[in-house]
Order: C-alpha cells, then structure tokens, then sequence
C-alpha cells in the first residue's frame, strides 16, 4: 500500500471515529431531572384556587397545572397579534389549565365532592350559570377543545357532543383568561365561539422562506 493509500486510510478512520463519539456525546442525551427531594418540592399540590357561584351557597376548588408536559409544549404553535395558538385543536398554547375540579357546598355540611373528569383532563376554569345551579368549562384534547356542564349541587359533569369550542383567542402564558363560553340571562342558553364546519384547510408554509424570521 503506498504512503497516499495509508493516509487516506488514516484520515477516513479519524472521520468515522469523531462521527461515532459525536453521535454518543449529543445522539443520546435526554432531559435530566433534579434529585427526589427538589421534585417532591416542586411537584407538591398548589394552593387551589376557588370560583364561588353568584348566590353563594357553592364553590368550585379548582388546581391550577403548575408545570406543563413537554408534550404540551411541543405542540405547534401560530403567532398572530401577540396571540399564540395551538393549530391541532383550536385552543391557546400553554394556557393555565387545570387538572382538578371540586365542589364543596357552603350552604349545608354536605361535604365537598370531586368532579370525575376524562383521563389527563386539561380544563380551563369553570363558568357559573347567573342562578348558581349549573357550571361549564372546557377540556382541552390533542384535536379538539372540548365542551363540558356541570350540575352545581350534585357535581355530575357531561361532555355536550358533536361541539367544537374555538378557545384560540384565550389569551395564552401570563394574560388575562378570555373565557370562550358565556351563560345566557336564562340560565340554560349557552353562548359558544365555535369551530366552523366549513372552514377551509390553512394554507400550506412555503418551503423556502420569504425572508427572515424576526422577534421583537
């Protein structure tokens, strides 16, 4: 073998091994967590927050999710006017959600019961109805926002099918909550911003971009 042979050889052998400790050194690495006694600390429930019904004889003890998944955070996200938005569902990205709901009575020593929501629920923060009888949220999904009542003395809560709630104009992060559903005077009429059946398909981005990408 001649002397360009060997190093060429040598050079391709260098090569491959700085790739191969590369793809160990930054291929592998995950998120690192802190020690038990930091989690325990940051994962201990937080106060709850209360929303009290308009006659006062209910309240609704609501715990707010403190430290969102990176799933959630992963989510795609639109920016428009200050508002960020999660395409997939219609919804804001990383709003303040809550994973805990429940009722406690003012009115009687009845006790406190503890709504049964869907599995890894992501709510926003109850409405009241003006009579204090019946309450709604949403729950957020993967696809969809979804719509959700409650009876205000016995605590049962059902999902209201075939609704599709637009939240994307909930404020996201630290801004004031815009709540996408309002009681009606009546009570029983509620007044929902809704995804559109007809609405079209976004646009596709476009490959190479038009300009740079800028954040103020």
């Amino acid at each position: 073998m001649s002397d360009m042979c060997r190093i060429a050889v040598r050079a391709a052998a260098a090569l491959l091994a700085f790739f191969t400790l590369g793809s160990f050194a930054f291929g592998d690495d995950v998120y690192r967590k802190p020690p038990q006694e930091i989690l325990d600390v940051l994962n201990a429930a937080p106060t709850p927050e209360a929303v009290v019904n308009p006659t006062g004889t209910e309240v609704l003890l609501i715990e707010r999710i403190l430290y969102p998944p990176i799933s959630d955070l992963a989510q795609p996200m639109l920016r428009l006017a200050g508002l960020r938005i999660n395409p997939r569902n219609n919804g804001p990205h990383n709003a303040f959600l809550y994973r805990s709901v429940t009722l406690r009575h003012l009115d009687s020593s009845a006790g406190e019961t503890k709504l049964v929501l869907p599995a890894g629920a992501e709510v926003t923060a109850p409405v009241w109805s003006p009579d204090g009888k019946q309450f709604a949220f949403t729950n957020m999904t993967e696809k969809a926002v979804e719509l959700w009542v409650g009876d205000g003395r016995t605590g049962r809560v059902h999902r209201l099918n075939g609704i599709r709630v637009n939240a994307a104009l909930v404020v996201s992060g630290f801004g004031p909550q815009r709540p996408p559903i309002h009681w009606m005077p009546d009570s029983r009429t509620l007044l929902v911003e809704t995804v559109r059946s007809d609405r079209g398909t976004p646009p596709q981005e476009p490959t190479v971009p038009p300009g740079p990408h800028t954040q103020e």
